[in-house]
């Protein structure tokens, strides 16, 4: 039973590790920037905490806490925002002109035009009866 607990532990590791060096690779090659393969640090500390697991531990892993996929969440989770953030600029760069926030021009004033400047609707349009103050 040992050897087979620690198969499916180095296994996962590994596929830990695999999936979040390309992840950061991922980012570094769409950021154009070397220095986001600090995000591997938390790797070297997974690599650390698996020697101490096997070996101290004789593969019996912690019982509320798992050290392993708190630190590839720490690796992960930073690669995976920049990459949609990444997917936001791109999105809005293709959008173009296209304005998406209500507070620009006359967007706002339309907007306030059908909610009123006290923030109640003023004045609603139904079947082309207008009906005064609704609030």
């Amino acid at each position: 039973m040992g050897k087979h607990r620690l198969c499916r532990a180095i296994f996962i590791r590994s596929l830990f590790t695999f999936h979040s060096v390309i992840a950061i690779w991922l980012v570094t090659k769409v950021r154009d920037d070397q220095w986001y393969w600090y995000l591997t640090l938390p790797i070297f500390f997974l690599i650390f905490e698996s020697i101490a697991t096997f070996t101290i531990r004789q593969t019996l892993e912690w019982k509320w806490f798992c050290p392993s996929v708190f630190l590839y969440l720490t690796s992960i989770v930073p690669a995976i925002w920049l990459l949609e953030l990444d997917k936001v600029d791109r999105r809005m760069k293709a959008i173009g002109e296209i304005p998406l926030n209500l507070t620009t021009g006359s967007q706002l004033k339309d907007f306030n035009d059908l909610i009123g400047e006290d923030g109640c609707c003023q004045k609603v349009t139904s079947l082309g009866t207008n009906s005064a103050n609704c609030c």
